[in-house]
C-alpha cells in the first residue's frame, strides 16, 4: 500500500510541474474552455500533509521521498481581496520549476495547506 501511495504522489507531481500546452485555434488563440487544473498540486499537497503529518506554506519545506521531491516558498502570502498567491518552487531530482500558486485561504490561516482551495498554478 504505501508503494502505491509513492506512485500516485510521484504521477501527481509530474503532472503538476508539466507547462499548460493549448491548442491553438484559427487565429492563435486557446480554443474555449480549454485552462489548467490545479488538481495536480492540490492532491500533492494533501497527499504531503497526510504523510508529514501537516504541511503548508510558507513554512518548513515539503521533503519527500527522501529528498528527492521537494515543495518550498519562494515568497510570502500576498492577498488581494478574495484571492491569496504564494511563489513555490518544486525541486525534482537535481532540477526544479518555480510556479505561483493563487487560492483562497478558506481556513484563514495566512498559509497555503490543505484546506484551501486552489484555484491556479502558474
Amino acid at each position: 500500500m504505501k508503494k502505491f501511495i509513492v506512485s500516485v504522489i510521484a504521477g501527481f507531481l509530474f503532472l503538476a510541474t508539466i507547462p499548460p500546452v493549448f491548442a491553438k485555434g484559427p487565429q492563435g488563440q486557446a480554443p474555449q474552455g480549454q485552462g489548467t487544473t490545479p488538481l495536480g498540486f492540490s492532491t500533492l499537497l494533501c497527499m504531503a500533509d497526510a504523510l508529514l503529518d501537516g504541511a503548508e506554506l510558507p513554512g518548513d519545506p515539503i521533503v519527500l521521498f527522501g529528498g528527492q521531491v521537494m515543495v518550498d516558498d519562494l515568497s510570502a502570502v500576498s492577498t488581494s481581496g478574495d484571492f491569496s498567491t504564494i511563489r513555490v518552487r518544486i525541486t525534482h531530482g537535481k532540477t526544479h520549476s518555480d510556479h505561483t500558486i493563487t487560492f483562497i485561504d478558506t481556513d484563514a490561516s495566512g498559509t497555503l495547506n490543505c484546506g484551501d482551495t486552489i484555484v491556479s498554478v502558474s
